[in-house]
C-alpha cells in the first residue's frame, strides 16, 4: 500500500478523555479557575513543573507534561 492510500484510508481516531488541566478547571471555583487561568499564561513566573508542583501541593493530580500539553494545545481538552 502507498502513502497515499494509506493516508486515505485512513479512520480519525475517537477523542480520548479531556485532559487534566480541562478535569481541574471543572472543579475550581470562578476565582481559583482565574488565578490558574494567569497562571497557565505566565510561562515565566510559572514554568511547567513549578506550576505542576504548586498544583500537586494544593491537592490536584496534575502533572508537568499535562501542563505542558495543555499550554501547547497537544492535549485532548475540548477548549482547543
Amino acid at each position: 500500500m502507498s502513502l497515499a492510500q494509506a493516508l486515505a484510508a485512513h479512520t480519525p481516531s475517537k477523542p480520548g478523555p479531556k485532559c487534566a488541566i480541562y478535569r481541574l478547571f471543572q472543579e475550581l471555583d470562578p476565582d481559583d479557575a482565574a488565578a490558574l487561568t494567569e497562571a497557565l499564561a505566565d510561562k515565566n513566573r510559572w514554568p511547567h513543573v513549578d506550576l505542576a508542583r504548586r498544583l500537586r501541593a494544593e491537592g490536584y493530580d496534575v502533572g508537568r507534561d499535562s501542563v505542558s500539553r495543555h499550554r501547547k494545545g497537544d492535549c485532548a481538552c475540548g477548549t482547543r
